[in-house]
């Protein structure tokens, strides 16, 4: 086997080891995983990793895996020589969750310390790192040593406080930080190496820039921050805030992390939130993902994201990132000047996900209306929000498909729906104070504005007892799914003038007790579940309800098909 190529191991779950002799096989190109051997296992059976030393024509990806169980040795870890091998593009080192997940390990910072790779390396990742910090060479001089890096996942490192300063890797393109709750703060500027010190420059005491400002993340394209649930922000230092009205600099010290100024602050004092930071931003930021990270309060500015989803925060981060970025365009508009690069003057956002923020009360604080390139709209699991003011839906002419779910303090809907012209799905669930059923003629007229919708699903709204009248207006409607609504009781009869309804779904609406009369000619698949009222329309053929589906290709009931002969239909 001395010139085998190529040994894909990474499924292999139940591996406990590595066998003796590996080093061996020095023509080896692919080793998905080395798994490290138990302490006290014998080595005439297991190898150590001393024989990676000479498997210097590695390439692609190498996990080493179980380094919890690896006795600790400098000497035995650098022999593993991943600073020689030149083709190894991804690095994934892994320790096992255990019994000593609360206590810091300090020796991980030793094995790290020795398991430096190779410069060209573009892919690094750490997972179930027990030390508090990381070694010197990541601390000091990461960006000089692994300047190609593309991606780099720290996921569960719990005792972990401090990172290394990835603000300055030239090539960083994804960034996820997972599970590691007890960090505070990014970055730490007590050794004055901070990114913010890179990006404001020096300021003098007029609060001018005495030299060029250096790149923030410079090609970072996806962040994604998961259950930091300690992270108070991203510097941990005394924070610079220019007054342009003066130009001078004032210097906050009330916490030990940066202290901002609320959006609230700013309009009381008539002036863009932007303009009172002297704060870096993200270049190339497309992607961010924040969740369970209830102490954040603020993040670098991200002007040029396309998808962002805010997931089990506070409502003030929502705001800071929402209507901060709007004051900027405000700024650009006016054409007044500020301390921040020049931005483009409309959000680029598509894609919008608000989950779980249960301070949020009202949309209108999020600023909605300033995304006028939003395609897709998710807001749920937001107990207290209870309005969707019409103003916030007033920009979104370019949003295709709007859902909320969980909400069930929303009480009103209808207006602002007119401006949804380019909407084409629609999602309503779980909304249970919110009652559509009251829909006047006014409120009608609202869903006439929705002429590209395609699909609407109404669910698990006990107040509803009635679909909504106005949905008669949206003739382009061609699926239509109601579950859960156990107060609905019929159909309306004016179904039939959707004239491209092609799919109707009914479940889980134990009073609903008939069918609109007549037949619908493009109603293609029909399908009723847990409506035990409806059961007789299949079973009695005779049912007055029946010429509504003796048309219908594809009738499933209970998610059995009803098969429908041509003597069914004839006899109509």
């Amino acid at each position: 086997m001395i010139s085998l190529r190529h040994l894909e191991i990474d499924h292999c779950t139940g591996l406990t080891h590595m066998p003796n002799g590996l080093g061996q096989l020095t023509a080896l190109q692919t080793l998905t995983q080395f798994v490290v051997g138990k302490n006290g296992t014998s080595p005439d059976l297991s190898a150590r990793l001393r024989e990676l030393n000479g498997l210097n024509d590695l390439r692609g990806e190498l996990k080493i895996s179980k380094l919890e169980k690896l006795e600790v040795s400098a000497t035995e870890s650098r022999e593993a020589n991943l600073k020689g091998k030149e083709n190894l593009e991804v690095l994934r080192l892994e320790w096992n969750r255990g019994v000593n997940d609360d206590r810091v390990i300090d020796e991980d910072e030793g094995l790290l310390e020795s398991f430096q790779p190779h410069s060209n390396l573009k892919k690094f990742h750490i997972y179930g790192y027990r030390a508090g910090k990381f070694p010197s060479w990541m601390v000091l001089n990461l960006s000089l040593l692994l300047p190609n890096l593309q991606e780099i996942i720290i996921w569960r490192c719990y005792r972990c406080l401090e990172l290394p300063m990835f603000s300055q890797l030239p090539m960083l393109k994804v960034l996820k930080l997972e599970e590691v709750t007890a960090l505070e703060y990014i970055e730490n500027s007590s050794n004055g190496s901070s990114s913010l010190f890179s990006v404001r420059g020096n300021l003098s005491k007029r609060g001018k820039r005495e030299e060029k400002s250096a790149l923030f993340f410079p090609s970072l394209q996806e962040l994604r921050l998961f259950d930091l649930r300690n992270f108070k922000g991203w510097w941990r230092e005394e924070d610079s805030v220019v007054n342009n009205d003066e130009a001078t600099v004032e210097t906050t010290t009330e916490t030990a992390g940066i202290s901002l100024p609320s959006v609230a602050a700013c309009e009381e004092k008539q002036q863009p939130l932007q303009q009172q930071l002297v704060l870096p931003s993200f270049p190339c930021l497309s992607k961010l993902t924040i969740g369970h990270c209830p102490n954040l309060s603020n993040l670098p500015l991200h002007p040029f994201l396309n998808e962002v989803e805010f997931k089990d925060v506070n409502a003030g981060l929502v705001q800071w990132s929402m209507v901060g970025l709007a004051s900027i365009e405000g700024s650009s508009a006016s054409g007044r000047n500020t301390s921040l690069p020049s931005f483009p003057s409309t959000l680029k956002l598509k894609h919008l996900c608000i989950d779980s923020v249960l301070d949020l009360v009202s949309m209108s604080e999020v600023g909605l209306q300033n995304l006028t390139y939003l395609e897709h709209l998710t807001i749920e699991n937001c107990p207290n929000l209870s309005s969707l003011p019409e103003e916030s839906l007033r920009g979104l002419r370019s949003l295709r498909s709007l859902s909320i779910r969980g909400c069930g303090s929303l009480t009103s809907l209808f207006l602002g729906l007119q401006y949804l012209t380019s909407l084409e799905e629609l999602e309503i669930k779980e909304c249970r104070a919110l009652d559509m059923s009251d829909c006047d003629e006014e409120n009608s007229l609202q869903f006439r504005g929705m002429k590209s919708l395609r699909r609407l699903k109404i669910g698990y709204m006990p107040q509803l007892e009635s679909i909504p009248d106005g949905i008669h207006e949206v003739t382009s409607l061609q699926d239509l799914k109601i579950e859960g609504c156990v107060g609905l009781k019929t159909l309306p009869e004016w179904i039939h003038e959707l004239k491209l309804l092609q799919r109707l779904d009914i479940s889980d609406c134990p009073e609903l007790n008939s069918l609109p009369q007549g037949c619908m000619k493009a109603l293609q698949i029909l399908e009723i579940y847990n409506c035990p009222k409806l059961l007789r329309i299949c079973e009695t053929r005779t049912s007055m309800d029946w010429p509504f589906i003796a048309h219908i290709p594809h009738v499933y009931v209970d998610r059995k098909k009803i098969t429908i002969h041509a003597a069914d239909i004839s006899s109509l």
